[in-house]
């Protein structure tokens, strides 16, 4: 084999069982090296995808000695991996300048005069600064509470124990108290408190400061620059004070930005900005101008970070004279969209704290450990969903917290304990009270919600949806009233829940289309939407399709948030029956958003111009346990076709979805391609895969297995494994 000079014409097959004849041997030498790189060289330009499909193979020739990093096709994709993050990077801080600008045009920033509009914003920025003061005193507090015990050792060797506050970035070595005979050097001064438990509470008051910072660009301004004199001033001071801090401290962001923008790719080296590396590995939807490379497919992920190598990332940040937070945020997110969280929940630790320790190892550590840190409440907060309930609630439990276990709780357990009974009397019985009224408001707003989905009741539904909507906000604020009443903890906490489980059913009223078109249509569209770029017809339509965007809604502030493959599809499918259902969909955040981002960017690259339906409810019925029918719902419905597709009608499942999802998921699969099959026949199905996430390959694969093991589909897909490939090939496309 090893005389070999050409393998081009071999066919793929045969090349892997060259490649595993080499790596079965017991020892791989230098000209066994060279083989294996030729093999992978005739693959050309393809070898990416081929390496792909057959990645476990790929990795064993790496780890064996191949030096495939060297490939050409490997070369440049590693420059297309160095130049994406660059223009990331430049994309992050134009659309954070722009964000900034537009924010201090909405103020009235450079106006002599404000408008009484305006003066009402900054009343609201007033607010969040004291709400954010407030988040930042309890980060305090709760860093004083002792969770454990580090060891320490003394020249001589000699090891003790010493007691540690909580620290978001710091577990304790030792979590329970010292043995007897342990040497202890110093006293804990509150009682001692798992680790877990305090950042529980911590990571609320974070994803508050997440929340404020994002919709604020003035307070992030101030916070993510440490200038927190100046937070604090907004908060107390005159408005006429305030205006003129938050206007110098939005120009010295917007100045940051101006100078920055032209060192990437010179003073700041793709190679320094992990954050954004981190996001193109987790499968980010990168923006206009980039590659289009799957990054988070394993084969590019493995080649980006070769380009990367032994590289030592620099703290880049205090060259531009500013701290970790801003620079992170200002070059590695989108301030708009909350794209603060990933850096703020990861540290943990708000502004401050950070800044002793700020390192890209820290970073990378925590991003990791941020994943299991979220919780009902924090993530609704962070989807855009934080209400003053919600935060007053946080607040107080947070506070009640600090009460049992915190500095100015009794000395031991028993104490803080004894506190807490004492607390359980009137209070106790007051937040019972309210919990059973908020039940009662819930249930009454599931009620007005599934009566709008009956014919002829709509009219009358509307009504039952505001009626619910004035029972919620009045159960809300008692539970509010409750909490500040010298709640224990248990009861703060469920008092808190309480409200999550409020906003939520507020949401699902909100986002019911039937439910609020009677109540839509009286409210002023929100004029700002304008200003961001949606066409007056679109957003016309979606107030009529029944969707709350007046200047207060959730909606409204989320669609300002929006990317522009948002704005740009909506401005495009606003008048296709079923938007509302999308837009709806997309309001909820989470996975659920990242789904519908792919169907609107799919929809954007296809399918503009052709008639189309989405999430439309087919024939077949599926019928759950308890005798419930609902139709079998199709992604998007083309009448005619596409330009891809063209024909009869099809039906299009998008999935964006990683390979190990999809083989989790046959059971699923199975059950949505029996019912298609039955319904349109394979020819008029199409499934689109996200070619970011998985490979063409990888979809077939999986397809095959699933229609050959099943009676059904494989009698109606082909007579022989050949034609069902081939079916499924027609009906297969990834999209990027």
């Amino acid at each position: 084999m090893k005389a070999i000079a050409d393998f081009s014409p071999a066919t793929l097959e045969e090349k892997l069982q060259l490649i595993n004849i080499l790596l079965q041997q017991g020892w791989v030498g230098p000209f066994d090296e060279w083989a294996l790189e030729d093999i992978w060289r005739s693959f050309g330009d393809n070898v990416l995808q081929v390496g792909a499909a057959h990645f476990d193979v790929w990795k064993q020739c790496v780890d064996r000695g191949a030096e495939l990093e060297k490939l050409p096709a490997v070369v440049e994709a590693q420059k297309k991996f160095l130049a994406d993050v660059e223009t990331i990077a430049r994309y992050y801080l134009r659309t954070n300048q722009d964000y900034i600008e537009k924010e201090t045009e909405r103020l009235g920033l450079q106006q002599r005069v404000a408008s009484s509009q305006q003066d009402q914003e900054l009343q609201e920025i007033q607010q969040a600064a004291r709400v954010l003061l407030s988040a930042q005193d309890l980060q305090a507090q709760l860093r004083q509470i002792t969770v454990g015990y580090d060891v320490e050792v003394t020249e001589e060797g000699f090891s003790y124990l010493v007691p540690v506050g909580f620290d978001p970035m710091h577990k304790p070595a030792m979590a329970e108290r010292p043995q007897p005979g342990e040497t202890v050097v110093g006293e804990a001064h509150t009682p001692l408190v798992p680790w877990e438990e305090v950042n529980k509470q911590y990571q609320k008051t974070v994803a508050l400061i997440t929340a404020l910072t994002s919709r604020y660009p003035a307070l992030f301004a101030m916070a993510g620059l440490d200038r927190q004199a100046d937070l604090r001033s907004v908060a107390q001071e005159s408005p006429e004070q305030a205006r003129a801090i938050i206007s110098q401290a939005l120009q010295g962001v917007s100045q940051k930005i101006t100078e920055t923008i032209p060192k990437i790719g010179r003073e700041i080296d793709s190679r320094d900005l992990i954050s954004i590396h981190q996001q193109l590995y987790n499968g980010m939807e990168p923006p206009p101008g980039t590659s289009g490379l799957p990054w988070s497919n394993p084969i590019y992920k493995w080649a980006a970070q070769e380009a990367i190598g032994d590289y030592q990332a620099k703290e880049f940040w205090t060259n531009l004279g500013l701290t970790a937070v801003a620079a992170i945020a200002l070059i590695g997110a989108e301030i708009a969209t909350g794209g603060l969280a990933t850096f703020f929940l990861a540290a943990g630790v708000g502004i401050a704290l950070f800044q002793a320790e700020q390192s890209w190892e820290k970073y990378l550590n925590l991003a990791q450990a941020s994943q299991a840190t979220v919780t009902p409440e924090t993530s609704l907060i962070l989807e855009g969903q934080v209400s003053g309930a919600l935060t007053d609630a946080i607040l107080n439990t947070v506070n009640v917290f600090i009460m049992a276990y915190g500095p100015l709780a009794k000395g031991t357990e028993a104490a803080s304990q004894a506190a807490k009974i004492a607390a359980e009397s009137e209070p106790a019985a007051l937040a019972q009270a309210t919990l059973k009224e908020a039940d009662t408001a819930i249930a009454e707003a599931q009620q007005a919600e599934q009566a709008l989905a009956r014919a002829g009741e709509v009219e009358q539904a509307a009504t039952r949806v505001e009626q619910a909507e004035q029972s919620l906000t009045a159960a809300e604020q008692k539970l509010v009233e409750a909490s500040k009443a010298g709640q224990a903890l248990e009861n703060a906490e469920q008092i808190e829940a309480k409200i999550v489980e409020i906003e939520k059913a507020r949401q699902a009223l909100s986002g019911a289309p039937q439910a609020t078109s009677a109540l839509a249509s009286g409210r002023a569209i929100a004029p700002r939407l304008l200003d961001k770029g949606f066409s007056s017809e679109a957003l016309e339509a979606l107030q009529k399709a029944g969707l709350d965007i007046s200047e207060k809604s959730t909606l409204a502030r989320q669609l300002m948030a929006a990317g522009d493959t948002t704005r740009d599809f909506i401005n495009a499918f606003y008048n296709c029956p079923g938007i509302e259902r999308v837009i709806s969909s997309w309001a909820r955040g989470g996975e659920t958003q990242v789904g519908v981002r792919f169907v609107m960017k799919y929809c954007l690259g296809r399918l503009k111009g052709t008639s189309v339906m989405f999430e439309w409810p087919a024939g077949i019925l599926d019928t759950a346990a308890g005798g419930e029918t609902w139709a079998r719902y199709i992604d998007v419905v083309v009448e005619g076709g596409s330009r891809v597709h063209p024909g009869e009608a099809i039906a299009i499942e998008l999935k964006s979805w990683t390979n190990q999802t999809l083989t989790k998921s046959t059971g699923k699969v199975t059950s949505q391609l029996v019912r298609d099959t039955a319904l349109y026949g394979p020819g008029n199905v199409r499934w689109v895969f996200d070619g970011t996430k998985i490979s063409r390959e990888e979809v077939i694969e999986t397809f095959l297995k699933i229609i050959t093991n099943d009676d059904y589909l494989a009698a109606n897909w082909g007579n022989s494994t050949v034609e069902i490939r081939q079916a499924i090939e027609a009906m297969v496309e990834v999209y990027k």
